[in-house]
């Protein structure tokens, strides 16, 4: 190590190692500062390695940089940490031929995901889009439904919440529902490991519903994942295989024929499209028409048993099936045809599954 050209500081065990507007600069080795299991905190630093690595990292405690420069020559220009999360103010982190970047073994690094998918209930042929009417009538809640609904929660999902000026018009932008996604385990996809609640647009996208970014992350480590999609009202999807998942989103288009899915007709054709199939009116991970917990009798005994025609208009409800804000059982546009026709309209006795371990 050339020591006439780097400046090191090495405080192991420490309770605190503070740096303020210090230059960390290593030739052709390392400039960087190091605690081995101290809190260690760096007002204003420039960590540059020529060909070797320019670095502020921690063994086990918290690594804070207010403002950083974070270079590295033909190595690395990095702000490590061993379990804790480091945050960073301000930084830039370059690698010359080696990488910049701000690392956690712990879950500073989250799995990032863009998705889309389709929804048959709202979906709207002629416009290529979903329709939002539950968001014009004020219906979609400001807080993620599913936890209110019995869905198991993991990796810190539920209870994600929205603010209202997320629900504004904003043509394809616009929100359609909440819709839920999961990581299930790459070896056991019937294990659940991580959950987010996200908005869904009328092009399909997976929305933040705080930041409005058209990608999610989860609390969860970069790692390889089966990808699901979930609606209270529709049969869930899942990716065939494991994606690889890491800070960088991957994108997993559901409404491509092309992309791979688990089990058999888990997503339903129309026209150049594939879309959730809807109707999934008692959330039992099945549509029925007929027989022991159908998803056609609730529907009648919502509008009323003996004056089917009624139509109870201002609903945020599962038997609202094509999602336009009322609950019909007769008449154009009612919620029960979409489910005979999932099953079958001249196998009214048939069963559909979600396709989801």
């Amino acid at each position: 190590m050339n020591y006439a050209i780097a400046a090191v500081l090495l405080f192991f065990g420490s309770p605190l190692l503070a740096q303020n507007n210090a230059i960390f600069q290593g030739g052709s080795s390392d400039g960087y500062t190091r605690g081995g299991a101290a809190h260690l905190v760096s007002t204003a630093g420039i960590f540059s390695g020529g060909t070797g690595d320019g670095y502020m990292r921690n063994g086990f405690a918290q690594s804070i940089s207010t403002v950083g420069l974070f270079a590295g020559g033909a190595g690395d220009g990095y702000m490590r940490n061993g379990f804790a999360q480091p945050p960073n103010t301000i930084g830039v982190f370059s690698g010359g031929a080696g990488d910049g970047y701000a690392r956690n073994s712990g879950v500073s690094i989250r799995a990032s995901l863009q998705c889309i998918a389709f929804l048959e209930g709202p979906w709207n042929s002629g416009a290529q889009l979903m329709n939002d009417n539950l968001r014009a009538a004020n219906l979609i809640p400001l807080t993620e439904p599913y936890t209110a609904l019995g869905y198991a929660q993991a990796g810190g999902g539920g209870g994600e919440t929205t603010v209202p000026s997320m629900l504004l018009d904003n043509a394809g932008g616009a929100i359609v529902d909440w819709v839920r996604a999961e990581l299930r385990s790459a070896t056991a996809p019937g294990t659940l490991l991580a959950v987010r609640h996200a908005l869904l647009n009328r092009s399909g996208y997976l929305v933040d519903p705080v930041t409005g970014d058209d990608f999610i992350q989860f609390d969860a480590l970069p790692g390889n994942y089966h990808i699901v999609v979930r609606h209270r009202n529709h049969l869930g999807v899942m990716t065939a295989t494991p994606i690889a998942l890491n800070a960088a989103a991957a994108e997993i288009d559901f409404t491509l024929p092309s992309t791979p899915t688990f089990g058999t007709n888990a997503r339903k054709s129309i026209g150049p499209v594939q879309v959730l199939w809807s109707g999934d009116v008692t959330g039992n991970r099945q549509l029925k028409y007929t027989g022991t917990g159908n998803d056609r009798d609730p529907l009648l005994v919502a509008v009323g048993s003996t004056t089917p025609n009624n139509i109870l208009t201002g609903q945020y409800d599962r038997k609202d099936v094509n999602m336009d804000g009322t609950v019909k059982y007769t008449g154009s546009a009612n919620d029960r045809d979409p489910i005979l026709v999932n099953v079958g309209s001249t196998t009214p006795n048939n069963t559909r599954t979600e396709q989801v371990p």
